[in-house]
């Protein structure tokens, strides 16, 4: 036999209990043939010689929304606006020569020298003739000018889901508001989105991602992948979770027509919002805004009515639930429809009650490491005597939790290295203060690349990310001659190499 590939002279985690660490693996067809001494023996057409360096399975993303990690090409970035006034500069400049809608993403009032939200009086001073939707970097919170609130309607609306100060509309909207605002938007024609997410998937598998979970999928990403379709295939394995939308209007012949890589696999339901817009739903009061608890959307019999709903369509229920008093009442929810297979998304604050739960329910959570480094308003908002609560890894996975790793992109970045470092050194390097209140949750490389890889794999419900004769040919090389190099120096490792179902990218 000859292979198509063979890689020799690195560092192997197979996390294979059979193969364990190996030195060299075969490649053919896209398929792993051998490993270790039975590779070295074998002919290929490409030897790559790595030099010492360390190989991983390929990493799965659990979360993400890669469609609109692509349309953020399209958008204004504001992820690292430091006052209002750089954001209202950054707006002015994007705005010329463009017309219509003016869209943004990436804001955080808690990274701004002001502290405060924008308003829609601060976007009208630099553009009050067109529409503007600037869109938090959580997602669930977003500021409009006043030109667009009147187009939407929102302006004089009343609406719980408007944020209203003095008795006026500030410009600030929330959930269901957001929601309603994004699917108003104009978007590229389904050609340009399909080279915008062909790009993308082709960036992620050059990061040694092999699948992903995309979650909150509409109807337009649908119409992307079909497009996809025509033409071949996706570079990566995507598993869709669809909008919660389409529980009221399912039509199968949308699940049709996908490419061989693309497979509907469930539906996202939304039980609460976030800690950065103060919308997840909390059992006590937020520390640093007494007035609010957050809002729950879904109690538990709504969650056992729904996800007994998306049973019944063969699909598998994803649970946004980030705050205590949402996990609980989703927890009771899949305890009421029997768990089964489903999902929990987030799962940033818990309490002592729930990890009581998780022993008797064992879910599957899939977390965001990046969290730990970015929110590091986190504290602030639920104080300190829960803040050993947040973002637990290890204490879920000690009560019962399969804890997965994700990076929920375009929210965060969707390049591993920064949350193997996030779950690795839980920012104590830089003094994240939720590294002082958090000590013995943080990981080591292993165990944080285990969860990118066999748990994320579990969760996606694809072929276990193993490296395994006749399992699929998809690894991660890192520029780093071991673990303790890695772990070392995380802030500065680079992926050499991803390699996804043989080819190398």
């Amino acid at each position: 036999m000859v292979a198509d590939l063979l890689v020799t002279n690195a560092e192997i985690w197979s996390f294979d209990e059979e193969q364990g660490i190996v030195e060299a693996l075969a490649v053919r067809d896209g398929r792993i043939v051998a490993v270790g001494r039975a590779a070295e023996r074998i002919k290929a057409k490409r030897v790559i010689d790595l030099d010492g360096r360390l190989v991983f399975p390929g990493i799965v993303d659990a979360h993400m929304h890669p469609m609109s990690l692509s349309l953020m090409s399209e958008w204004l970035d504001l992820r690292d606006v430091a006052s209002i006034e750089e954001l209202k500069e950054r707006l002015r400049l994007w705005a010329e020569g463009r017309g219509g809608w003016i869209v943004g993403r990436g804001w955080d009032q808690e990274s701004m020298v002001e502290r405060r939200c924008p308003t829609r009086w601060d976007l009208d001073e630099v553009v009050p003739d067109r529409p503007v939707f600037l869109l938090r970097v959580c997602g669930h919170l977003a500021v409009l000018n006043t030109k667009a609130m009147e187009m939407t309607g929102l302006l004089g609306s009343g609406r719980p889901d408007v944020v209203v100060e003095d008795g006026r509309p500030t410009g600030l909207i929330i959930e269901d508001a957001v929601y309603e605002v994004y699917g108003m938007l104009p978007k590229p024609s389904i050609v340009k989105g399909t080279g915008l997410m062909i790009s993308t998937l082709r960036r992620l598998a050059r990061m040694g991602i092999r699948g992903i979970c995309s979650m909150g999928a509409k109807e337009y990403e649908l119409k992307v992948y079909k497009h996809i379709a025509k033409k071949g295939d996706v570079p990566i394995r995507v598993s869709v979770y669809l909008d919660q939308e389409f529980l009221s209007h399912m039509d199968g012949n949308a699940l049709k027509g996908l490419p061989p890589k693309v497979d509907v696999a469930g539906v996202k339901l939304f039980a609460d919002g976030s800690l950065g817009g103060r919308t997840a739903a909390l059992s006590a009061p937020y520390s640093d805004a007494p007035n609010l608890n957050g809002r729950l959307l879904l109690d538990s019999k709504t969650v056992s009515r729904l996800v007994n709903r998306v049973e019944s369509l063969g699909l598998r229920a994803a649970i946004h639930a980030i705050g205590d008093r949402a996990v609980y009442e989703v927890l009771k929810g899949l305890r009421r429809a029997r768990m089964r297979n489903h999902r929990i998304e987030h799962a940033s604050l818990i309490n002592e009650e729930i990890l009581e739960m998780f022993s008797e329910l064992k879910p599957m959570i899939a977390v965001q490491p990046g969290f730990i480094v970015s929110d590091e308003w986190a504290v602030k908002r639920v104080g300190e005597g829960r803040a050993r609560y947040l973002y637990a890894y290890k204490t879920m996975e000690k009560a019962g939790a399969l804890i997965a790793f994700s990076s929920d992109a375009p929210v965060e970045t969707p390049n591993p290295t920064f949350h193997l470092y996030a779950a690795v050194t839980r920012g104590r390097d830089v003094g994240v203060e939720l590294s002082r209140h958090t000590g013995g949750e943080e990981m080591n490389f292993v165990e944080a690349m285990r969860r990118y890889t066999v748990y994320s794999s579990l969760i996606a419900g694809f072929q276990p990310s193993i490296i395994r004769p006749g399992y699929e040919a998809s690894f991660v090389v890192f520029d780093a001659r071991s673990v303790k190099e890695a772990g070392r120096n995380l802030k500065n490792l680079n992926i050499y190499m991803g390699v996804v179902n043989g080819q190398i990218n």
